[in-house]
């Protein structure tokens, strides 16, 4: 197993997330400066155009593009309780405001992340099924 497999399927295995995964709205683990990913279910990989884990586990996101900065402030502003925020998506050329919960999320490694969950589906599709996520694994 991949160490970037280990830890995607460590924060999969807390229930919180887990309960996400097949889940149709788009769910993220975020870094703090929403920067990078550390877990996705296949709807919030979906919107984000990301088809697989290695792709997931790359994602950069420049200090330019408003999702990042948008995170960013989110991770600032939360408190002990979660947060509602409107965060701005891209799909090709179009922007996708999103309504969302957003939480911390503490790790086993002492790292706080946020949780980021969208309060509707985006795409479409009912829920992921064990295909979906098993082509993007």
């Amino acid at each position: 197993m991949t160490d970037r497999l280990g830890k995607f399927l460590a924060i999969c295995a807390r229930s919180e997330i887990g309960e996400r995964l097949f889940k149709a709205e788009p769910a993220w683990v975020w870094s703090r400066d929403g920067a990078s990913l550390a877990w996705a279910n296949p709807a919030g990989a979906g919107l984000l155009g990301i088809a697989s884990l290695d792709e997931l586990m790359a994602l950069n996101l420049s200090q330019k593009q408003n999702l990042r900065r948008d995170i960013a402030n989110v991770a600032r502003t939360l408190g002990q309780n979660a947060t509602l925020a409107r965060l701005r998506f891209y799909k090709g050329a179009r922007t996708v405001p999103l309504a969302c919960r957003c939480e911390r999320l503490r790790i086993g490694d002492g790292r706080t992340l946020v949780l980021v969950t969208g309060l509707e589906p985006v795409g479409g599709k009912p829920q992921s099924t064990d295909s979906d996520l098993a082509a993007f694994m």
